[in-house]
């Protein structure tokens, strides 16, 4: 998801400038991702102990400041009309007036808590329960990550969305400067998993489906490459 939302911030930034003016609500280690995708109209806030003005990363905009206003306060105080949350938890609960889209990614504590460490189940159980009871509108990354969702929280019916992940970009083809086929080029065809070696991601099931496989398909069998994290 970390990939998916350096793709999609600056996209949205870049795309709906004339829309939006952005203000990032974030925390000190991501002051310099927060500046780098927007503008000179734009904000970077982060919640502190005191009200101060920052110099930016680099040089120029967009504006860097901490102040000790709750989160809450903020966005009413600053006219925010929207709150996005593509990772993780709402800042607060929206004050009256303002709309809210957080991304919710599965419902893994929920239907495989034993993949997870028991504090991490609680904290996702507490956030997206809030999501569910505040959101004006839930993202999710696909048509099954939604029904899970909504199987869960069916109040939410009608305010769920989804959009893909965009990872078609990372396999686009660079064509050489002769055509290779499989055939000239040596090369087995072969399945591709992408996924880390968490135990959700069933490593153990596609090991075995695959055994299967290669023994009724023998030499003709393609290969399985495991990208692993």
């Amino acid at each position: 998801l970390q990939t998916y939302v350096s793709w999609l911030l600056p996209w949205l930034v870049r795309h709906h400038r004339e829309k939006f003016a952005f203000l990032a609500l974030a925390r000190f280690q991501n002051i310099e991702f927060a500046a780098s995708i927007l503008g000179d109209e734009d904000a970077v806030w982060i919640e502190s102990n005191s009200d101060v003005a920052l110099q930016a990363p680099g040089s120029g905009p967009p504006a860097i400041a901490t102040g000790s206003w709750s989160v809450e306060f903020a966005i009413s105080s600053l006219g925010i009309d929207t709150i996005y949350s593509p990772l993780g938890p709402l800042p607060c609960t929206p004050p009256d007036g303002v709309h809210s889209v957080a991304l919710v990614a599965d419902m893994l504590h929920a239907e495989m808590p034993m993949c997870l460490d028991h504090s991490i189940v609680q904290q996702r159980s507490r956030y997206i329960t809030h999501i569910a009871r505040h959101a004006s509108l839930i993202q999710c990354i696909s048509h099954s990550s939604e029904s899970k969702f909504l199987q869960h929280f069916p109040s939410a019916a009608g305010r769920t969305f989804f959009s893909y992940l965009p990872v078609h970009k990372r396999f686009e083809r660079v064509e050489p400067d002769h055509a290779v086929t499989l055939e000239t080029s040596n090369a087995r065809p072969y399945f591709l998993y992408p996924a880390n070696f968490w135990p959700h991601k069933n490593h153990l099931g596609l090991i075995v489906g695959y055994h299967q496989y290669v023994r009724k398909q023998g030499n003709t069998a393609w290969d399985l490459v495991l990208t692993g994290a």
